[in-house]
């Protein structure tokens, strides 16, 4: 199972594929500027995840992405999609 969170919901993409498309003024499809991590799980927590998300801040900071999400705030959606698919997980933040 996939899960995405856009537009402050989480969606399935096989089942809504059309929500979880980015539009075409993103700049990761405008410029090809994007940062991500990577995060694994383990008995449903996610591992290391405060290291992973401050170097996901300071790299889309110094790539010059704004409006950066709050490290608590990205906590938390992270901790509720852990919560909603039972099975260990590979998260793309």
């Amino acid at each position: 199972m996939y899960l995405c969170y856009i537009n402050n919901e989480f969606v399935n993409p096989e089942l809504n594929p059309e929500k979880a498309m980015l539009p075409i003024s993103d700049l990761i499809i405008q410029r090809g500027v994007g940062v991500f991590e990577v995060i694994a799980t383990h008995k449903s927590k996610a591992l290391m995840l405060t290291p992973h998300l401050e170097r996901f801040i300071n790299s889309a900071a110094s790539s010059g992405i704004e409006n950066i999400p709050d490290i608590d705030f990205m906590k938390n959606i992270i901790r509720e999609g852990i919560a909603k698919v039972d099975k260990p997980l590979r998260i793309k933040a």
